[in-house]
Formats: structure tokens, sequence, C-alpha cells
């Protein structure tokens, strides 16, 4: 899927995520306070409640990622770190 992604985009290599403007790849990889802000965006566009707004950061996923694989019994906390 990822290598499909990069061929579609006409990209052969680089990051996956970038920033873009009217369809158009702007610049190399998007800064975490970027990621930040689309977020909390979609945050609340989907109405969660401000105070878990406020909460969500760029790094969110990658800790609930985390927590999600510990809680799953079935990866090892060395393969998560």
């Amino acid at each position: 899927m990822v290598k499909q992604w990069l061929t579609a985009r006409g990209l052969p290599e680089g990051f996956l995520i970038r920033a873009v403007l009217k369809g158009k790849l702007m610049g190399a990889a998007l800064s975490p306070y970027d990621v930040t802000r689309i977020y909390k965006e979609m945050a609340t566009a989907a109405g969660l409640p401000l105070d878990t707004v406020e909460r969500i950061s760029a790094h969110s996923t990658r800790v609930g990622a985390a927590q999600d694989m510990a809680a799953s019994d079935r990866i090892e906390m060395p393969a998560i770190m």
C-alpha cells in the first residue's frame, strides 16, 4: 500500500505525508506543529470535548499505538520500544 501511494503521488521516495496547497506538493515532512494543528482540527470537527482536543498532540498517535500494542498482549515491550 505504501508503494502504491508513492507511485500514485509521482515520487518514488521521501516523506509519505507532506504539506500540500491546491493539489501540489509544497514541501518536505509536516512539522510536529502542523500535525498537532491538523489532529486538533479533526478532533474538533468530530465533536470531541474541548478538554480532550486541548490534550491532543503530534505525539498522541505514537503513544496511543504503543498503548494498544501493549494491551494486546501479542507484542512484547522490547518490540514496542
